[in-house]
């Protein structure tokens, strides 16, 4: 994918905006893809697991473009002492949001392995993907994840699961990082040059959006029945309001339809009761979108909040499963695919 963004950005349809490129091949092609192929729970398992990996290698390179080498960061944790303030990343946002889903895709296999190396590793890649969402200093994803996080612990405990409760080590892990480092390099969360006393309220993902908001606003009175297009939603800096400037009330209509689906979906997952591996793939999955959601109020736009579309179809492919409790998921090692019988057929 990233091999195809690059040739795209380089040489791409004459004629396009970049907005319009990024929708095609961000939006439009992986959710084509998902949804034709077949996706099974084996194979959302690998695709988290392939997520988490490319999140790992990627903090990897982001010290790497700006030459940090494993000992200038043990000397300089934050990074403030050498003056690199969000990895020198220029839209840090979408470095800082696969974090946040490869957090919460660790929090699942966290929660469903009863392996303790497993645990602990899950542990040390969750501590290592929050020191490094951290460093990159996106608001709307420090605050965001945490508020998605809460899902799969009211999960948990409406569920009554006793050994999800060891959710709440990892969990810990988490703020023990965050309040660390902001002790120690409170200008690791200034969006500007602010007091150390400012620091709370710059953490706070809403600030200086209220004229952002207006002007979206603005925008969608210009054209309110389909809007301007693919060109203003960046300036409205949320989700519905984007929605508005760009495709108008013709857009919204189509999103609050695609939304309603959603609920239908999360629904569903929701009311799993973790009887199975599915179950809390589903409710992980859920988290996701919501984290898309989230973080899309205050920076999202109708192109930009990519998870919200592929976690919903890889949710909509485990609902679309026969209930394992009845079937039984077979894997031929001939054929690599998954085939499910009916248990009173066996017999």
């Amino acid at each position: 994918m990233m091999v195809l963004m690059l040739i795209w950005v380089q040489w791409g349809i004459a004629g396009l905006q970049q907005t319009e490129k990024n929708f095609i091949l961000m939006d439009i092609v992986p959710t084509v893809l998902l949804v034709i192929l077949p996706f099974n729970l084996l194979q959302v398992k690998r695709f988290a697991i392939g997520f988490i990996g490319a999140a790992i290698v990627g903090c990897y390179f982001a010290l790497k473009v700006i030459h940090i080498t494993p000992e200038i960061l043990l000397r300089d944790p934050t990074l403030t002492r050498s003056g690199i303030l969000r990895l020198d990343i220029v839209n840090y946002h979408w470095f800082s949001f696969p974090l946040g889903i490869s957090i919460i895709f660790c929090l699942i296999y966290f929660l469903k392995t009863n392996n303790i190396i497993a645990k602990i590793l899950a542990m040390i890649v969750i501590a290592y993907l929050a020191y490094f969402l951290l460093l990159a200093g996106s608001r709307q994803s420090i605050v965001g994840l945490p508020l998605a996080i809460l899902i799969i612990l009211a999960w948990v405990v409406i569920n009554k699961n006793i050994k999800g409760g060891l959710i709440l080590i990892p969990i810990s892990i988490i703020f023990f990082i965050f309040i660390s480092l902001t002790q120690i390099a409170p200008s690791l969360m200034r969006f500007q040059s602010m007091d150390q006393s400012d620091v709370l309220i710059e953490l706070n993902p809403t600030v200086s959006r209220g004229d952002l908001w207006q002007n979206g606003l603005e925008i969608f009175q210009n054209s309110p029945i389909w809007g301007t297009g693919f060109s203003q939603s960046n300036i409205s800096h949320n989700y519905f309001i984007g929605t508005l400037a760009d495709q108008g009330v013709i857009g919204m209509i189509f999103l609050l339809g695609f939304l309603y689906f959603a609920f239908l979906q999360y629904k569903r997952a929701w009311q799993a009761k973790g009887n199975n591996e599915e179950d809390y793939w589903r409710i992980g999955l859920l988290t996701i979108g919501m984290f898309g959601l989230i973080h899309g109020q205050v920076s999202g736009n109708p192109i930009s909040i990519w998870e919200l579309w592929w976690s919903l179809v890889l949710i909509w492919h485990l609902n679309s499963e026969p209930n394992p409790i009845y079937q039984k998921q077979q894997i031929s090692s001939k054929t690599n695919q998954v085939s499910f019988v009916p248990a009173f057929l066996k017999h």
